[in-house]
């Protein structure tokens, strides 16, 4: 049995549509990211529409509903509270890191700060990957 919360993103995932569809996006001139529709519709209809940004790596962007974002908190503070490195992580994603809300258009707002690491200009790659969000430079 499938979990009612995790099909709709299987569905978007596995449709011709999705797979046929723009794997590319842009930053506008407002520093907003667009969501591929379907992919938009089916994240907000599974989690809302609060989601966290930031890097795990400063190679891509991770956008993650928050929902996702706070399981994956939880569970580091519970695998690596002990850990010397434990505080470092958390600094290191929320220095870049911030919430924001997909809009009405499907538009996520980069903080320019992340923007500027990531050097985010112009044409960008975006895909899900299992529970969030991928940008990276084309």
């Amino acid at each position: 049995m499938t979990s009612p919360r995790t099909w709709p993103i299987l569905e978007i995932i596995m449709s011709q549509e999705v797979l046929k569809a723009s794997s590319t996006t842009t930053i506008d001139r407002r520093s907003k990211v667009r969501i591929p529709a379907l992919l938009r519709k089916s994240i907000e209809e599974t989690y809302g529409r609060d989601v966290f940004v930031t890097t795990l790596d400063r190679k891509t962007v991770s956008i993650y509903p928050l929902e996702e974002w706070d399981k994956i908190q939880d569970k580091t503070r519970e695998m690596f509270s002990n850990s010397p490195e434990f505080g470092g992580f958390f600094r290191f994603v929320h220095t870049l890191g911030t919430l924001e809300e997909i809009d009405r258009r499907g538009k996520v707002p980069i903080n320019k700060s992340l923007r500027n690491v990531m050097r985010l200009d112009g044409e960008i790659a975006i895909k899900w990957e299992e529970d969030h969000l991928v940008l990276s430079a084309k």
